[in-house]
């Protein structure tokens, strides 16, 4: 997936963008923007409010399966003061490993 201008203009100097999960980008984007770094995961949410949780913040990176009625899995990944970040995915369990991996979480 393509990164939007947002993902592209809230990089840190030094910081390298490993993968987009949620784009704005494209005919069908919305404004919510969710992507990885080597440092941190980050962006807007429909609100238009931004987070950034570097692994330190992170609590949990979990997996809910989808259902009949509620669509694709989702990856859920929550943030001190239990605030969650919940994104769509096509494979959650890769995505979740990822995040895990490349932020070295340990839970």
């Amino acid at each position: 997936m393509e990164a939007s201008k947002y993902i592209l203009s809230n990089l840190l100097p030094g910081e390298d963008l490993v993968q987009v999960f949620v784009s704005s980008k494209g005919l069908f984007g919305g404004k919510v923007d969710i992507a990885l770094t080597d440092q941190r995961i980050f962006g807007r949410l429909n609100d238009g409010e931004g987070f950034s949780l570097t692994a330190k913040k992170i609590k949990n990176v979990e997996v809910k399966p989808g259902g009949f009625f509620s669509g694709k899995p989702q990856v859920i990944i929550t943030g001190p003061y239990k605030k969650q970040v919940i994104f769509q995915s096509e494979d959650p369990a890769f995505d979740r490993n990822k995040i895990i991996k490349t932020l070295k979480l340990k839970f």
